[in-house]
């Protein structure tokens, strides 16, 4: 359940949302990761063993560049926690200062 709307409009977002997206992302990092990096050795395939060999090597560096973007995203959603955090404190601040009348 998302909380009330402010009442001037702009957004709101339930405190730990942006935190629980980067656990999750970095969680989706590791396992990834760790797909990656268990892969099994090429299968005897005869005349294909190279080229299913060259196939599971392609896919786990695949799957290790999908863990890096994963894990670059979970590091962004840190910072955008962090910077939502501290205007969120600023606009606290700011409207709870007593208006001297001055505009």
């Amino acid at each position: 359940m998302s909380p009330p709307r402010p009442s001037g409009g702009g957004y709101a977002l339930v405190p730990g949302t942006i935190g629980d997206i980067a656990r999750r992302l970095d969680a989706a990092s590791q396992g990834v990761d760790g797909t990656a990096s268990g892969a099994p050795a090429a299968p005897d395939a005869g005349d294909c063993t190279a080229a299913v060999a060259e196939a599971l090597g392609f896919l786990a560096d695949s799957l290790a560049g999908v863990a890096e973007g994963l894990d670059a995203a979970a590091e962004a959603a840190v910072n955008s926690e962090d910077i939502y955090e501290r205007a969120e404190q600023a606009s606290t601040v700011q409207s709870c200062r007593p208006d001297d009348g001055a505009r």
